[in-house]
C-alpha cells in the first residue's frame, strides 16, 4: 500500500497481489491468522477502491465469488460482510452508473445475498443497504443518466429492492 500510494500505475498489480493472498490457504497457519490475512487484504482493496480503482475491485471480488468452487474458502460470508460494511462506510454520492451496475450486480450474486441478509449482518447494516439502493436509483432517473440509462438498470434496482428493501416495508 505504501508504495501504490505514491506511485498510482502500481494499483492494479497490488490488487493482484492482494488477490493472491486471497486465494492462499496454508495449514500451517491457523484459520484465524489465515482470516486476518484475508481481512488485511480486504482493507487493501477497499482502499484501492477510494483510489480510482472501484470497478475493477469490485469485478475482482466478483469473480473471486464466480471461480470458487463451493470448498473455497477463499471468500466466505464473514469475509464477504467485512467487506460490504467497508464498501457501505466508502460509498458517497454521486455515484457513477457504471458503479451502480457493478456493486449492484455483485449485490445479486447469491453469495453476497446470503451473506447480507444472514442473522449476523448488522441491523444498521441492513438500513444503510436500503440508503445504498436509494443512492442507485438516484444515480439512474436523473435527467443525463435517464438518456443512459438501459432497461436493465430498472430491472436492476427492481431485483435489488425486492432483495433487500422488502423486509422493512
Amino acid at each position: 500500500r505504501l508504495i501504490c500510494r505514491h506511485h498510482p500505475l502500481t494499483r492494479t498489480a497490488v490488487l493482484d497481489i492482494a488477490l493472491v493472498f486471497m486465494g492462499h490457504s496454508n495449514r500451517e497457519i491457523s484459520h484465524r491468522k489465515m482470516q486476518s490475512i484475508k481481512e488485511q487484504c480486504l482493507r487493501l482493496m477497499l482502499w484501492l477502491t477510494t483510489q480510482g480503482l472501484s470497478l475493477a475491485v469490485i469485478s475482482a471480488v466478483q469473480n473471486k465469488l464466480e471461480t470458487g468452487n463451493s470448498g473455497s474458502s477463499e471468500m466466505d460470508s464473514a469475509l464477504v460482510r467485512y467487506f460490504f460494511t467497508g464498501i457501505l462506510e466508502i460509498v458517497r454520492p454521486p455515484l457513477s452508473l457504471a458503479f451502480v451496475r457493478a456493486l449492484g450486480g455483485l449485490m445479486m450474486k447469491k453469495p453476497f445475498a446470503d451473506a447480507l441478509q444472514s442473522k449476523h449482518f448488522e441491523d444498521s447494516k441492513r438500513g444503510q443497504i436500503i440508503r445504498l439502493i436509494d443512492l442507485f436509483e438516484a444515480a439512474t432517473t436523473g435527467k443525463v443518466q435517464k438518456i443512459v440509462s438501459w432497461e436493465e438498470d430498472e430491472s436492476l434496482l427492481t431485483m435489488l429492492k425486492s432483495m433487500y428493501c422488502a423486509s422493512k416495508n
